[in-house]
């Protein structure tokens, strides 16, 4: 019954049961992709035992955000392929295809309320200059850190860590067959073909004085965003099998790319405050909006572009049944890998010249110049701007890979 439906569907383009040397399929992809890094720490545990609660290293400091990977989670797309034998009698033709694994995004966060009982929470940086605290000898410290303080309220504080990645890709290829033997094919072809890499990172952070807190009215914001894309653009060659038997067919296939991957890093950073944090002081810039974050500072912030050498590597494996001579089911499992790309994490430094800072130039704009080093919770005016601009940029190399399932219509006419 099922298979006279379709046949009558199909009686009024009759050019669909006849030669098929052209076909169109549409596969939904059950992708995942590898996991996105965080290397340096962005969120601690906080203890007021420690001489500078929050700072990696010290007895009480427990890393929550950071140091660590981010599982991608099994995502949903599409592939569509074109194709036609345009030239039967050789054995010759062309195809082409897209796929998009849409934008997907994760979050993490963590709050406090600042009220006695409450968590403390702290943002540890490397101070390449001493002089949050650390008596003019550079080393590890904290640039806010929300919570109770000394057993009354103090600092509401909210982090969120945001990563967003997209990945998709086209290719156009001239397919040729190298032979035939009875139920078995080999096919070969040699293409160009185009991947794209899309993510972002950003990481906010917004704190402001507890309710009941005795610290006055204030408040610390920042936003660092870390973005990168990575275009590939290269010659491919690759080779397919195709056994097929009574309805049913297993093909596999394997492709390479050589070519050139363009990178761009894009870093922005923001931050806005009443009164400053733990050890600079600011007045008057409630309203101000600074052009530097906590981890995007103006050493590092702009846009980056480099082009590099690459290679990918795709293999894939299908099974079908054909429902009719135009009509095929597929399921399969396929597998992607590039081997030169930026990846937003790998592009922070925590290394921070914290006398070049935004916070430090409002410091200096609106309180003035100070001695320095500033003791931990005791904030005063910045000192003097001094020492190498830090954190700094450089395009640190990573690789990519996404694999998954797939499942696919293919209708030949």
């Amino acid at each position: 019954m099922l298979r006279q439906l379709f046949k009558g569907l199909f009686l009024t383009i009759p050019s669909l049961l006849s030669a098929n040397d052209c076909w169109v399929e549409v596969e939904y992809l059950g992708w995942t992709s590898k996991e996105t890094s965080l290397p340096i720490p962005l969120v601690t545990t906080a203890s007021f035992v420690d001489p500078i609660p929050g700072a990696i290293g010290q007895p009480n400091t427990r890393t929550l955000l950071g140091q660590q990977t981010l599982s991608s989670q099994w995502q949903n797309g599409f592939r569509i392929d074109v194709g036609t034998w345009m030239f039967p009698e050789c054995g010759a033709g062309f195809e082409s295809n897209y796929f998009l694994m849409p934008t997907y995004t994760q979050n993490k966060r963590f709050f406090t309320s600042g009220e006695v009982g409450s968590p403390n929470f702290a943002v540890p940086i490397f101070d390449t200059t001493g002089v949050f605290g650390l008596n003019g000898i550079a080393g590890q410290t904290v640039f806010i850190l929300p919570g109770p303080i000394g057993g009354t309220a103090g600092f509401e504080g909210l982090f969120n860590l945001s990563v967003s990645h997209q990945f998709q890709g086209a290719e156009l290829d001239y397919i040729y067959i190298v032979g035939t033997n009875g139920c078995f094919g080999l096919d070969g072809s040699i293409g160009i073909e185009w991947i794209q890499l899309k993510e972002s990172l950003t990481f906010q952070g917004a704190t402001h004085t507890a309710i009941g807190s005795s610290f006055g009215s204030n408040f610390y914001n920042f936003q660092d965003t870390f973005k990168t894309d990575n275009n590939f653009v290269g010659g491919t060659i690759g080779f397919k099998t195709l056994f097929e038997k009574w309805n049913g067919s297993i093909e596999t296939g394997i492709k390479l790319g050589i070519g050139v991957t363009n990178e761009r890093v894009s870093i922005h950073g923001t931050s806005q405050t009443a009164g400053g944090n733990l050890f600079f002081l600011t007045s008057g810039t409630a309203s101000d909006i600074l052009p530097g974050g906590v981890f995007a500072q103006a050493s590092n912030i702009g846009t980056f572009d480099h082009r590099i050498f690459a290679t990918t590597l795709e293999a894939n494996i299908r099974l079908g049944y054909h429902l009719f001579s135009f009509l095929e089911l597929t399921v399969g499992y396929r597998f992607f890998w590039l081997n030169r790309v930026v990846r937003p994490g790998n592009q922070m430094d925590r290394n921070i010249n914290t006398t070049l800072t935004a916070l430090a130039n409002a410091s200096h704009a609106t309180v003035g110049t100070g001695p320095g080093p500033v003791p931990f919770g005791a904030p005063a005016a910045a000192p003097a701007a001094s020492g190498t601009p830090d954190p700094l940029f450089r395009f640190n190399q990573s690789n990519t890979w996404t694999q998954g399932l797939t499942a696919g219509l293919t209708v030949r006419f």
